[in-house]
């Protein structure tokens, strides 16, 4: 599936465990409690996707684009954001203990109520999270 064009697909409840989706382009996808565990998003373009609930466990995301993304309540323990721009995304009770942002853009983002125990967080993130650290 690498590099597809999903743009404004919907693929709520979707199992995508594993898989590749590297490349690929889905603005405004609705993955909404989707099982993406271990999946490959290596930039891919999600900006302004809903992601609630997605299940991105221990996925590959390094450089994607998810500005302005809806990860409300997402799990991302373990996952691998690095360089990943997250410019406005709403993270609102996501969960990222042991999650790597590393050089990610975090300008803008709603992190209240997230889980950030553990997780390498960007310089700019460190310094001005209201998140707890449950």
């Amino acid at each position: 599936m690498r590099g597809l064009d999903l743009t404004t697909v919907q693929l709520q409840q979707a199992v995508l465990s594993e898989a590749d989706l590297g490349h690929a382009v889905r603005r405004a996808v609705r993955l909404r409690g989707a099982l993406l565990r271990n999946a490959s998003l290596y930039l891919a373009g999600l900006e302004g996707a809903s992601l609630q609930g997605v299940d991105l466990h221990g996925a590959d995301a390094i450089g994607a684009a998810l500005s302005g993304a809806s990860l409300i309540g997402a799990d991302l323990r373990h996952a691998n954001l690095l360089d990943a721009v997250l410019d406005g995304a709403d993270l609102e009770r996501a969960e990222l203990a042991g999650a790597t942002l590393t050089g990610a853009s975090t300008r803008g983002i709603a992190c209240c109520g997230a889980r950030l125990g553990g997780a390498i967080l960007p310089d700019d993130l460190q310094r001005s999270r209201t998140a707890t650290d449950a």
